[in-house]
This record gives structure tokens, C-alpha cells and sequence, in this order.
């Protein structure tokens, strides 16, 4: 795209309306062709997969960061596939489809490999920020449940090591063990004798780690909803 339209996209992000709608008007079949591509057919205007490319487009508008200096189309055609791929497979279509983006995926007179690696590697640090703040609001609504805060955590994290391991290997007990997690869920606090006893520690070092160990026990039984936060975890969770 030309700096003109650079600034075009720079007003459409800013709230202007009718640049937005110039924007999806000239760039119609740029968006149908990608989406045709990925569908193996024409798209007519009037199709869902239309509508999801034209969806993506839009989103794709309000995500680009001019700062990165990637031709705008090559970050959106980006989203507009995965976007379309999600669409298309939770719909039980294609099944043929790859289970990633790359730089494979794309006519190559379209966009240099280049451009596209670098679209591909920005779209995905913006997901998994959009994702991981996701989490932590989730993760945020959960410990509410326990009178804990994101400050807690942040308060309470276990500045040594050696206690960071006790307390991961106290949530890991804990989260695994259905009878201690039903107390601990039921009655929203620890089974602090219990931890004590599975870790022969005292109890009072279970109790001044209490907050810290509960956020990471949910963590770890809901991990496939906090695939991002579980993570950071997961390497010292396996170390044991």
C-alpha cells in the first residue's frame, strides 16, 4: 500500500468512518482472492466465508501497527486466513486445511517470503497478548472466589528458589488430588494440615505461601484454559 493509504488506514484506526469504509470498498477483491484461495472456489460477496474475510479485514484495520513497517496487506491477509480457518473448521468444512499459518500457505508472486514470515511472527505476538490478557482476567474472576488479587500473587510469590518449588509442588498435590481439591474448592481455602503433611513441612510454611499456592493449583487443574499463564510453570512443574 502507498503512503496514501497508509494514512488512510491511520484514520480509519482513529475513528474515521467513511476512510474505513474507502478501505473495504478498494480492497474487496484483495480480500476475496485471499479468501478464494484458502476455500478452493470463487467467493461471492454473499457468502459466510465472505463475510468472515470482510470481518477479518476489519479487524485486521484496527490491529496493524505502522511501526513495524509490514505491508499492510501481507498483515491482513494473515488474519484473514486465520480467521477463516477457525471459521471453517469449527464449521466442519475442509478438514484439508493446515493446522498453522506459514509462509507456504501463500501465492508467492503475492508477497516476498519475507514479508510474509514477519506479518505471521507479529500477528502471533498480538494473539498471544490478546490471549494472555484473556487469561488473566479469567484467572483474575476465578480467585475472586478465594479473596485473592493479582496483587497477591505479585505480593506473595516466593522470591527464593527453593520455596518456589515447595509451593509449586504444594499446587501441583493439590490440584491433582481430587479429595484435597474438593475441600479446597468447596470450602475456598487449603487443606493447609493435609499439604503439610503430603510435603512434611511445618504449617506455617504451607499458611504464609496460602495465596500464592491456591492461584497456582487452579493453574494447574484448568490448564487447558490457561495454556499461556501454565506455561510459565509447566518446565519447573516437570523438574519437580
Amino acid at each position: 500500500m502507498t503512503s496514501h493509504s497508509d494514512c488512510a488506514i491511520y484514520k480509519a484506526q482513529n475513528g474515521n468512518e467513511i476512510e474505513r469504509e474507502i478501505l473495504l470498498l478498494e480492497n474487496i477483491e484483495f480480500v476475496k482472492k485471499v479468501g478464494s484461495k484458502l476455500c478452493g472456489r470463487r467467493l461471492d460477496n454473499h457468502d459466510d466465508e465472505m463475510s468472515i474475510c470482510l470481518i477479518a479485514f476489519n479487524q485486521a484495520l484496527d490491529s496493524y501497527r505502522h511501526e513495524t513497517n509490514v505491508p499492510f496487506k501481507s498483515y491482513a491477509s494473515v488474519v484473514i486466513r486465520n480467521k477463516l480457518i477457525d471459521y471453517l473448521r469449527k464449521e466442519n468444512r475442509h478438514r484439508h486445511l493446515p493446522l498453522e499459518i506459514n509462509s507456504d500457505n501463500f501465492e508467492e508472486d503475492m508477497y516476498s517470503p519475507a514479508e510474509i514470515q514477519e506479518a505471521i511472527k507479529i500477528f502471533q505476538i498480538q494473539t498471544d497478548e490478546t490471549i494472555r490478557k484473556q487469561e488473566i482476567a479469567q484467572l483474575e474472576e476465578t480467585l475472586q472466589r478465594f479473596d485473592i488479587t493479582w496483587d497477591d500473587l505479585i505480593k506473595y510469590c516466593p522470591k527464593h528458589q527453593r520455596k518456589r518449588r515447595l509451593c509449586l509442588k504444594a499446587a501441583a498435590i493439590l490440584a491433582k488430588d481430587n479429595n484435597l481439591w474438593e475441600y479446597f474448592w468447596r470450602n475456598k481455602k487449603l487443606p493447609i494440615k493435609r499439604l503439610a503433611e503430603e510435603l512434611d513441612v511445618s504449617r506455617k510454611t504451607v499458611e504464609c505461601s496460602r495465596k500464592y499456592i491456591a492461584a497456582i493449583s487452579v493453574l494447574i487443574r484448568f490448564k487447558e484454559e490457561f495454556t499461556l499463564l501454565y506455561a510459565y510453570i509447566k518446565d519447573e512443574l516437570e523438574r519437580g
